[in-house]
């Protein structure tokens, strides 16, 4: 790997990495990439450079994922590894177009109340779009299963990351809970800071975490059809997300922070608790 994707590899605690150290090193790497990937589009967007820096390199990345598919030389770091550690699995380009267009709209506009639609649009290029890749480099081979999936775990996982992540969204102008269950509970849509201090809140909340459990009941679900090691991998890093979804959910939806993490001990548990298959 580069230096530097090593280094927004090493400084991650990502929950995707847990149990990765048993996979071959041509998928650990290829998962890696990805990671990768989706870290580099993060850091452009949280960067201090003006808007027009940031969609020009939004831009150029755009015309290197051309490189990397259609074998031309990429000419960034990241690219150049992502070509060489994602070229055997047949990737899909548009889940990376996707995922990259979908960062660059939120630079443009912030989501506000969106309808079910965009929630769930958001949800797949978040999500869904970095799972489907990682669900091929990790052997589902079956693509109506790895669709289905991938769906299901992109709408469990990213609600989760948006009950937990409410309030920094909001102080950067966004409010992801959808508008039916904000307008459901009552909740004044005057501005996302505002609606923080919304005592309804809790009740869409609420209402926005019940798409998440089923959505985590149908993945594990599917999950438990796979084959025995595919099925371990993938529950050892859904335990951890379920693990934060509980904590808020045990503790009730009106309370916003501290946002829940799961500890080393905690990691090492529930990984040991999807390999042995419980």
């Amino acid at each position: 790997m580069s230096k530097i994707v090593k280094k927004l590899v090493k400084n991650s605690n990502h929950a995707l990495f847990v149990g990765l150290h048993l996979l071959s090193a041509r998928k650990r790497h290829a998962m890696y990439s990805i990671y990768a990937y989706g870290k580099h589009l993060d850091d452009i967007a949280s960067s201090s450079a003006s808007l027009p820096q940031k969609l020009e390199l939004f831009d150029e990345w755009r015309t290197e994922i051309g490189n990397i598919f259609d074998r031309a030389r990429p000419t960034s770091d990241v690219g150049s590894t992502m070509w060489k550690n994602l070229r055997d699995f047949h990737l899909n380009r548009d889940d990376f177009l996707l995922a990259l267009d979908s960062k660059k709209s939120e630079l443009l506009r912030h989501i506000v109340a969106p309808k079910w639609a965009e929630y769930y649009a958001f949800c797949d290029a978040q999500c869904a779009s970095f799972l489907r890749s990682a669900l091929r480099i990790l052997g589902c081979s079956d693509p109506q299963i790895a669709a289905d999936l991938a769906r299901s775990l992109g709408i469990a996982l990213q609600t989760t990351i948006v009950l937990r992540d409410l309030k920094d969204a909001a102080m950067e102008g966004s409010l992801y809970i959808p508008a039916d269950c904000l307008q459901q509970a009552g909740v004044s849509l005057t501005s996302p800071l505002e609606a923080l201090s919304d005592n309804n809140l809790a009740v869409a909340r609420g209402q926005l975490a019940k798409v998440a459990a089923e959505n985590y009941d149908h993945a594990l679900a599917i999950i438990a059809g796979l084959p025995r090691k595919l099925a371990a991998r993938l529950k050892s890093f859904v335990y951890i997300y379920q693990y934060c979804f509980k904590v808020m959910e045990n503790r009730g939806w009106e309370v916003i922070t501290p946002k829940p993490c799961a500890d080393g001990f905690t990691k090492l548990r529930l990984a040991c608790k999807a390999y042995l298959g419980k």
